[in-house]
C-alpha cells in the first residue's frame, strides 16, 4: 500500500526542522539502522565509497559525530551553530518499489550561521524513505545534492 503524500511532505519538513533546532538526537532517530547520510562531491557520482564525498557516514558513524558536536567541551562549535531550512518537496518518484523503500525528490535552501559567519547552502535532497513497522517512516538515504558541491568547502560541521 502507497504511504500517504502529505505524511511523507511533512516527514521531510520535521527532519529540516528537527536539524533547526538542533535535536540530534530526534534526527537521528528518523534514520533506519541501514540507513546513511551523503553529501557527493559530484551532481552525477552514484558511487560514495568508491568516489570521494563531501561526507558519507552510516548512522553509527553519524551518531558519534553527532555526539562529538553536542559535547559540552566542542570548542569548535562554540558559539553553538544555528540553520534554517526551506525545502519544497517536489517529487514522490517511487511510491511502492519490489525493496519497500519511497524515493522523495525536495528543493532545499539553508541558511547557516555561527560565529558571525554565515553560509548559504543549496541545492536537492533525495530521500530513500523505509516503511517501519507500524508504519512509521525511517531513512534509509539521505542524499544532499549541493548545487556547489564542486567548490571549496571549510568544513561542514552542521548536518544540512
Amino acid at each position: 500500500m502507497m504511504h500517504d503524500p502529505e505524511a511523507i511532505r511533512d516527514f521531510v519538513v520535521q527532519e529540516c526542522e528537527l536539524l533547526d533546532q538542533g535535536d540530534f538526537p530526534a534526527w537521528l532517530d528518523l534514520f533506519d539502522d541501514r540507513g546513511f547520510y551523503w553529501i557527493p562531491r559530484a551532481i552525477e557520482q552514484v558511487d560514495p565509497e568508491n568516489e570521494i564525498s563531501l561526507l558519507y557516514n552510516s548512522k553509527p558513524i553519524l551518531a558519534v559525530r553527532l555526539n562529538r558536536l553536542s559535547h559540552p567541551r566542542q570548542h569548535s562549535i562554540a558559539p553553538p551553530y544555528r540553520s534554517s531550512h526551506v525545502v519544497n518537496v517536489i517529487g514522490i518518484d517511487r511510491p511502492e518499489t519490489e525493496d519497500g523503500l519511497i524515493e522523495v525528490r525536495s528543493r532545499f535552501i539553508m541558511h547557516e550561521y555561527h560565529a558571525e559567519k554565515e553560509r548559504l547552502f543549496s541545492g536537492r535532497f533525495v530521500h530513500h524513505l523505509a516503511l517501519a513497522p507500524g508504519s512509521s517512516l525511517k531513512i534509509r538515504m539521505k542524499r544532499v545534492e549541493l548545487t556547489n558541491c564542486d567548490a571549496a568547502f571549510e568544513p561542514i560541521e552542521w548536518p544540512i
